[in-house]
């Protein structure tokens, strides 16, 4: 990615942030549950790791202006990008695979990806809080994460056909 964002690149961060933020908002009633997860998995996959930072630091800063701002935005921020560079390894190995098998190492990691945000942002809190106990501080949040793994799997089967295709022909560019 060059120092300077094209005019093709801020728009393309602006439209798949827009995104992010409806599905957000969408889902907000049910805890734990939005495409947010999938959604960066599918575009670090597409359109790069730096693109999908960015956009996971605007869709948190944007949708918790609705939501309700507050320290949690920062380690929301945090957990996300740490999550698109966890992802990096993943996206590498599953390449050695057949079309199939990257589609269900993709939809299983996007489920773990559920339980890895419930980890690293259990553990911002404990940090900043002081909370004494991590480990029971982390397990009474299991049933959540469980909710967000499920979740990231079933948007992952239900969106990564539907966005990957609509990125390879809109907004990847072809040499």
């Amino acid at each position: 990615m060059s120092k300077i964002l094209s005019i093709r690149s801020l728009t393309q961060i602006a439209l798949l942030s827009t995104l992010c933020y409806i599905g957000r908002i969408i889902f907000s009633g049910i805890p734990n549950v939005q495409p947010i997860t999938t959604l960066l998995f599918i575009f670090t996959v597409s359109i790069g790791w730096q693109k999908s930072i960015i956009i996971a630091g605007l869709t948190m800063l944007v949708s918790n202006l609705y939501l309700g701002m507050g320290p949690w935005t920062l380690m929301q921020i945090a957990t996300y990008m740490l999550l698109v560079i966890a992802s990096l390894p993943i996206i590498r190995f599953s390449q050695y695979f057949n079309p199939i098998i990257q589609q269900m190492i993709s939809a299983v990691w996007c489920g773990l990806l559920g339980y890895l945000y419930g980890f690293i942002i259990s553990i911002i809190w404990v940090k900043l809080y002081g909370i004494a106990n991590f480990w029971s501080y982390y397990l009474r949040g299991i049933p959540f994460d469980t909710a967000h793994a499920v979740g990231n799997f079933i948007f992952y089967l239900l969106l990564a056909p539907i966005v990957t295709r609509i990125l390879q022909r809109y907004m990847i560019r072809r040499p």
